[in-house]
Order: C-alpha cells, then structure tokens, then sequence
C-alpha cells in the first residue's frame, strides 16, 4: 500500500476497508499513521488467530450442517485439526481435482457464513469461474494459516468504540456475547442443532427477510441475543 500511495503521488489517503482488508487499514495506519486522514472499517476484525478459528470453526453452531460437510472436505485424519491449514495444503495439491475439491468445498462454507446478511446473495463466493474461485481460496487459506504474518504485532483495536459495532447478522465480526465460552481450537458443540430448522430456509415462493431470518437465528441461538 506504501508502495502503491507513493507511485500514485498521494501525501495522504482515506483507508476503507472490510473483513481482512479492515486488519490491513489498521496495520497500516498505525506504521504510516501521517500518511492517514481518516479510516472507514466494515465487519472489523485484527486476524488475529482466534478470529480465524472462530470464523472457521465457531460459526459452526450456527450452521452445523454447512460446518459438517466443510469439516467432511479435508481427510479424515485432518478433520479434528487445524481444517485451514488443512485447506491451504490441499488447494496447493497437484492434482486438479483435489484442488478444485476443496475450494467448492471452502467456498460452500463462505457462502453459509454470509447467508443471514441483510441483502446478502446467494451463493455469493461460488457464482465465481472456477479460475477465479481456486485463486480467492488460495490467497485466503494462506493468509490464514499463517495467521496474517502479523503475530506479535497485532492491529490495536478496541472492541466497542463509538462508531464501531459488530452487525446483528454478520458472525464474521462476532459479538463478544457469541464466543463467551468458546475455546479456541475445540470441536463446537453440535448437539440438538440438527433438529432445528436453519435460518434462511423457507418454503417455495416464501419470500427472503434478512430481518427475520436474524431474529430466527437469536431465537434458536439464545447466546447471540
């Protein structure tokens, strides 16, 4: 971004930014703070490794089936380990059907996470040409499993600061009262999810409600209300 900022002539420039490209604002205002004006951050989060693992694990108890079949795509061997690490290695895989395999799979579970979104589209991260689907699961597997190259220099943010509040519907950017309790590294905790209807499925001609399909979601998640 330096590079980029200098090449274009700019003195100082507005940051915005969302998911990883809010840690990236934020690493770079605090090493180039004179050259930032303002900041604008959306689904904030610093990368740091609990995040990941919460995004990736975590959520699951909000889509337990979705999580099921993520957690079904890497080896059976590898299900109760690090499943982004997992994911980084085998869209590296020299075989193109292992490759392909698990970024549909990878891209399945982005798709359920950005489900309950207000105006949040379907099948937001696999309506994408093969090509680039495998390029977007390669950069954000290696990203991830290296934890952002920012260990122990993690971006400082507060959790609750005036402008700053995590979305109602955005699991991405959890609330703290959603992860109380949650230990990073465990297997969540699955048990009743599987009889309870998923938010977001409705009947044929049902029409979408972003809205109710949040609520839903508290209601059968006491945790997230």
């Amino acid at each position: 971004m330096e590079w980029l900022r200098e090449h274009l002539g700019v003195d100082r420039w507005l940051l915005s930014g969302g998911s990883w490209g809010s840690t990236l604002a934020l690493a770079y205002a605090e090493r180039y703070p004179h050259r930032v004006s303002e900041i604008v951050l959306s689904s904030v989060t610093t990368t740091r490794r609990s995040e990941i693992d919460w995004l990736y694990r975590g959520v699951a108890r909000f889509f337990p089936e979705e999580w099921e079949r993520f957690r079904a795509g890497v080896p059976e061997a590898d299900r109760d380990g690090d499943l982004v690490a997992t994911y980084a290695r085998l869209v590296e895989d020299p075989d193109p059907l292992v490759r392909a395999q698990a970024a549909n799979a990878w891209c399945a579970w982005e798709d359920a996470v950005v489900s309950l979104e207000p105006n949040g589209k379907p099948n937001l991260y696999s309506d994408r040409p093969p090509a680039a689907l495998l390029a977007l699961v390669r950069i954000c597997a290696h990203y991830f499993a290296s934890g952002a190259w920012l260990e122990g220099r993690r971006p400082a943010v507060r959790r609750r600061t005036p402008g700053r509040h995590p979305g109602r519907a955005d699991p991405r950017a959890p609330r703290p009262e959603w992860t109380a309790g949650y230990r990073v590294g465990t297997r969540p905790s699955l048990a009743g999810c599987r009889a309870r209807r998923r938010p977001g499925r409705r009947a044929p001609g049902q029409r979408h409600d972003a809205r109710a399909d949040a609520q839903r979601a508290r209601r059968a998640h006491p945790a997230v209300s």
